[in-house]
């Protein structure tokens, strides 16, 4: 998918998965004329329909808005045009989007690879001289999977699009990978929070205003937010802004020391298993950990389940099929969790739902076990 983008200029743009359901793609369709009548907007397509959700959900952000994360991007970690950037990811996420502003803002050049093959990915790296990319979790775990390390010219490989492990990013470094994680959404046009090379703090954007409120929600305030969410159904499209006098309240819980946050997870990760609170994320920060440490090589993914009885408990979906190699994972994992967080019921799936940047879809997994 290529996108070119004149960042000076008035012209709009809709993005989106072309993979998408038909239907889905009938409905964009229906609407994108609404949306392009929005001037000098860039609208970025964060979900779809689902059993509990009727309408798609677009995110709209302006051409100054990414330009404000980019130059905030660019000043943090030293970005000048003397730079290479390979860029993995997908062009209608904010992830692609955002290399391709800091590219314009930094005059450096840049190079596009949106099919994530590993191979061809190191070669480019090596052959290129690239000094910067951007990877999501699943990217850092195929790398150290195959024990690839990294090139001599690649000095920053920004980690986004979801939590990663202290485990993963260490075992990382070993191999010479230069990993600053990072913090973002694409409400404010990609980076929050990122870590400098050799270290994992992640240090809130010189562009970015960052507070916890008193209920520990993450809010924010930029001119690299959005401006309106719009969602589109096969009957209306209803736009909002959800801001509130300029700041956005995110959904994610965190703490703010400084110029330091530390990410505790969304308000959706956290449940109540027998009235002690138990936050998903790190149950399966614990379970990656240990299975890659073992060795074992078929993914596995937590979620909590209603409980009547104690409120929620904890259960496993994993891809593939049962091994005696898992039942050496869930006794390690075991011994490292309290007795309220074990798992206690597994199930098992051909392939777990994922995004074009390899995010597991929760909504369509829990479809698939009922």
């Amino acid at each position: 998918m290529t996108i070119n983008i004149d960042w000076t200029s008035e012209e709009t743009h809709v993005l989106f998965n072309p993979r998408l359901p038909h239907k889905e793609l009938e409905i964009i369709r229906r609407y994108e004329l609404k949306l392009n009548s929005y001037k000098g907007m860039i609208w970025v397509m964060t979900s779809g329909v689902t059993q509990t959700q009727k309408s798609l959900k677009f995110v709209g952000l302006t051409k100054r808005a990414f330009l404000c994360s980019a130059q905030g991007v660019v000043k943090h970690l030293s970005i000048n045009s003397h730079d290479r950037i390979l860029n993995p990811l997908p062009l209608f996420h904010v992830g692609g989007l955002g290399t391709m502003a800091r590219a314009y803002i930094s005059d450096c050049q840049i190079f596009h690879q949106e099919e994530w093959r590993l191979e061809k990915f190191v070669r480019q790296l090596t052959e290129k001289q690239i000094t910067i990319t951007s990877l999501v979790p699943t990217h850092v775990y195929d790398i150290v999977e195959r024990q690839i390390s990294s090139p001599s010219s690649l000095r920053i490989a920004v980690v986004g699009g979801g939590a990663i492990s202290s485990q993963l990013v260490e075992a990382a470094k070993q191999l010479g990978w230069p990993i600053c994680p990072s913090y973002g959404l694409t409400e404010a046009s990609s980076q929050v929070a990122t870590a400098i090379p050799n270290k994992n703090e992640l240090i809130i954007l010189p562009h970015m205003q960052a507070i916890v409120n008193e209920e520990g929600f993450i809010c924010l305030k930029s001119t690299s937010l959005l401006d309106l969410y719009a969602y589109l159904s096969e009957t209306d499209v209803n736009f909002m802004d959800p801001k509130q006098e300029g700041w956005l309240i995110t959904e994610d819980r965190g703490i703010i020391e400084g110029s330091i946050v530390k990410i505790k997870g969304r308000n959706s990760d956290f449940v109540k298993i027998g009235g002690e609170n138990v936050i998903l994320p790190i149950l399966q920060s614990k379970f990656n950990d240990v299975r890659m440490r073992l060795g074992y090589l078929q993914e596995g993914v937590i979620i909590a389940v209603p409980n009547q009885r104690i409120g929620h408990e904890i259960q496993l979906i994993v891809e593939g099929e049962k091994s005696d190699q898992l039942e050496k994972v869930l006794k390690k994992f075991h011994d490292l969790v309290n007795p309220y967080e074990k798992i206690r019921v597994i199930h098992f799936v051909p392939n777990l739902p994922k995004s074009p940047l390899g995010k597991v879809l929760l909504g369509q997994l829990k479809q698939l076990i009922g």
